[in-house]
């Protein structure tokens, strides 16, 4: 986390210093907002990887939550019911997916691979880009802002706020999450432990799949819109994050607050991108790509150094 959070310092302090309209104030909120739907996401990723399991469904989920709330509102319902609807959706689905992989005891990456096919196949059947919201009620919600000074804090990025507070508090007061880094590090001591790691992954599964609920309704709230189309690719980019933050793909070892800083120094480079006049999007994908096995062989230089270490 700490290497993230010195990272992002860098790359704010370089761009604003080669791109003199980069710094404002309205810089933290924006990128918090951009970060939103990926950071978001990337907090359910940490807590299943943190058990050593994995979904790559993320991305299909949001795209059918942001569904679900473009339908619920278009039935006449509030934009707080069908917003709630969205989040409840997603845990639903990552609680089935979690039983899923339970019983037919599939490997996590063909499970939610399949489940990534399955949930987009199903959001195309329902809608083939996207469902437009027409409610004056809900366009006021997703244009609220709050200002403060010359900044305009979004429903977005408040919201990415309040989840990052809640996830880390959760990852290391709930008893089951903690259960999660012992079932991740050492499954056999989890179950002489007394722990049974099928039903930590079920658990776990469920906070991934309310994220990507929550994610949904955020993209929902953003666009105005539930669309089939949307969240491409967001399964790797929250799995990115939760890897640049600090997690580990063998399970045991994960930090919410780490995932969401990678999160914003992704936006954060995107940002600098644009303003360098490079919209190109694959230029932001290639530097993630960059950045990413950047921060893996920094990590695996350092597992070595102190494996040398503690060795006699």
């Amino acid at each position: 986390m700490k290497r993230v959070a010195v990272g992002l310092v860098l790359v704010v302090a370089v761009c604003g210093i080669a791109l003199p309209r980069y710094w404002s104030a309205k810089l933290l909120p924006d990128l918090l907002a951009d970060a939103a739907v990926p950071g978001v996401a990337a907090i359910g990723v940490c807590f299943v990887l943190a058990c050593g399991s994995l979904d790559l469904a993320v991305g299909s989920l949001a795209a059918c939550a942001s569904l679900v709330v473009a339908a619920a509102v278009g039935a006449g319902l509030p934009p707080s019911v069908a917003l709630a609807l969205g989040l409840v959706f997603g845990a639903a689905v990552g609680f089935g997916m979690g039983h899923l992989l339970r019983v037919t005891r599939v490997p996590a990456f063909i499970g939610t691979l399949g489940g990534l096919f399955a949930l987009r196949a199903a959001a195309l059947w329902y809608a083939e880009e996207s469902l437009a919201i027409q409610s004056p009620a809900f366009t006021e919600w997703s244009a609220w802002t709050w200002s403060v000074g010359d900044g305009r804090w979004r429903p977005a990025a408040l919201t990415l706020v309040l989840a990052t507070a809640v996830g880390a508090y959760v990852m290391h007061a709930w008893h089951m999450a903690r259960a999660a880094w012992v079932v991740g590090a050492d499954e056999q001591a989890a179950r002489q432990a007394g722990l049974d790691p099928d039903v930590v992954r079920v658990r776990m599964h469920t906070v991934s799949g309310l994220c990507g609920g929550l994610a949904g309704a955020l993209l929902a709230l953003s666009s105005s819109a539930g669309t089939s189309i949307g969240a491409n690719g967001l399964e790797l980019d929250a799995l990115a994050c939760a890897v640049v933050g600090g997690a580990s793909l063998l399970g045991g070892r994960a930090s919410v607050v780490g995932a969401v800083l990678a999160a914003v120094l992704f936006a954060a480079l995107a940002r600098g991108l644009q303003f360098a006049g490079i919209a190109d999007a694959g230029w932001g994908r290639l530097v993630a790509a960059a950045l990413l096995f950047l921060y893996l062989l920094l990590d695996r230089l350092t597992t070595r150094a102190r494996a040398g270490q503690h060795s006699p």
